[in-house]
């Protein structure tokens, strides 16, 4: 199965075990693209272009959710069931 991989910056949010994450945009001033992944780590939803101060309820469960720059989603062209790898950033990159 084909693996992206994101170079830009995102933001991981890692749950014991799957379950269903919503998500609201109070007070973040930027819209986002956001994927809902499974323990194996396949897209199991996802949202475009979610705008401030919106909510959005997946109608499945996850165990990541990944917060990402808008336009990621068209840009790496991700779909229903691709599989993401990720690569932690070293805190010492870039010094």
């Amino acid at each position: 199965m084909f693996s992206p991989e994101l170079h830009d910056e995102c933001l991981i949010f890692f749950f014991a075990k799957e379950t269903k994450v919503p998500i609201h945009m109070m007070f973040v001033f930027f819209p986002i693209d956001v994927l809902w992944l499974n323990a194996e780590k396949r897209i199991v939803a996802m949202k475009e272009n979610l705008r401030p101060f919106r909510y959005y309820d997946p109608k499945v469960k996850a165990q990541y959710v990944v917060e990402l720059p808008q336009g990621t989603i068209k840009k790496h062209k991700l779909v229903f069931g691709n599989t993401l790898r990720v690569k932690r950033k070293s805190a010492t990159a870039g010094q």
